[in-house]
């Protein structure tokens, strides 16, 4: 009987992780993409979004818990399982905190973060599964990421970090930190990534870039693109930018999905590289 119990758990998280329709006992969203450091190598980032009001949570001595089982798994382009990961958290607030995560969602301080290792350049779709152990209760989503090849020495972006207040201006804080995908307008939508491997002006010695942004909605582009150079300044490795901007969501933009697109060009390349591109996806909410 037990063995026939953790038979059907371990089909229902499989069926999860398998399905590109996704488990919806548990209201989940993930945020993945590609990040690239000289302690982790390449690994592929996901942000999950849970909403705690599905959660069963238990007091243990004046804290609100819940037990959590998160499973990733990461597909080829032919479809097969490349890797796969499975971790076990406690998910612990205290009742102030409990409260207004009910009220406000997971403060960020107790958002989900999931690193999968990226062993070879090439495009994968993430999926992530959580599973409520108390209830049962199972949730999945997934993403398609794209892993560059840094042996070749071209351009590379990491993906985008969105945030919707400038709390963290450094790259560890906001590569560690949870993004919010859903902004409201009027109101400065701040974003972040990491440049790799940009060409180094012979004068100079510092690289030599500049960065379009565009906002997309339904295809097209809202508003005004913007380009500018980008500022080199307080880096600790040239060979990894911590760049960071903002785009202001005007009044009058619909609620609905949009797509922020960054272009790089890289004046410096001496075999004239191509500008290379990078998109996020968000909402804008009344």
């Amino acid at each position: 009987e037990a063995n026939s119990g953790r038979t059907v758990i371990k089909d229902a998280v499989n069926l999860a992780l398998l399905s590109p329709f996704g488990a919806q006992d548990l209201e989940l969203d993930v945020s993945s993409f590609f990040a690239n450091a000289k302690s982790d190598g390449s690994i592929i980032r996901s942000f999950i979004y849970l909403n705690p009001a599905n959660l069963s949570f238990n007091s243990v001595n004046g804290q609100r818990e819940t037990l959590l089982e998160m499973h990733g798994a990461v597909f080829g382009d032919n479809g097969a399982v490349i890797d796969r990961v499975k971790r076990d958290i406690v998910l612990s607030m205290g009742e102030t905190e409990y409260q207004q995560a009910m009220r406000d969602g997971l403060p960020d301080a107790v958002r989900l973060r999931f690193d999968l290792p990226a062993k070879k350049p090439g495009s994968y779709q993430v999926r992530i599964a959580v599973r409520d152990r108390t209830s049962m209760k199972i949730g999945s989503a997934g993403q398609f990421v794209a892993v560059p090849d840094l042996n070749d020495k071209r351009l590379a972006l990491s993906g985008i970090v969105l945030r919707s207040v400038s709390r963290a201006s450094t790259q560890a804080a906001v590569m560690a930190t949870p993004p919010a995908r859903r902004f409201s307008t009027n109101s400065d939508l701040y974003f972040a990534f990491v440049v790799y491997n940009a060409a180094l002006n012979q004068a100079t010695q510092l690289p030599n870039l500049t960065m379009e942004t565009k906002l997309f909605r339904d295809g097209k582009v809202v508003g005004l693109p913007s380009a500018t150079p980008i500022e080199i300044k307080n880096q600790a490795d040239l060979s990894r930018l911590f760049i960071n901007g903002a785009i202001r969501l005007n009044p009058d933009l619909e609620p609905g999905d949009y797509y922020l697109q960054v272009v790089i060009t890289d004046k410096a390349a001496r075999d004239k590289q191509p500008p290379i591109t990078q998109w996020v996806d968000f909402q804008i909410v009344k």
